[in-house]
């Protein structure tokens, strides 16, 4: 949340979905995500890593900024995730994304 009202405490604050987030940031409540993408239960993914890392929401999920709705990015493969965290250096170890 705090990420997100970084930008949001002034960049759209007159649509609708911004106004949503500015409550719940107000209510301190957490933002109830609806699942957007479906992997394999043996693929262990966690958005906090990949914010920890610096991993900007469009590398993902295309331009958000210009979105009334963020909506599902690109289908995500092995490939392109191991592509990316190798661009990246980040690991490629089995147990980083595999229960």
């Amino acid at each position: 949340m705090q990420l997100c009202m970084g930008c949001h405490k002034t960049v759209g604050k007159d649509m609708q979905e911004v106004q949503k987030l500015i409550r719940l940031w107000e209510q301190r409540r957490p933002i109830e995500w609806l699942k957007v993408n479906d992997l394999p239960d043996f693929v262990y993914f966690t958005h906090k890593r990949h914010v920890s890392a610096d991993v900007a929401c469009e590398t993902c999920h295309g331009q958000v900024e210009k979105m009334d709705r963020v909506s599902r990015g690109p289908i995500h493969s092995m490939e392109s995730c191991v592509n990316c965290h190798l661009e990246r250096k980040a690991s490629v170890d089995c147990w980083t994304c595999h229960k």
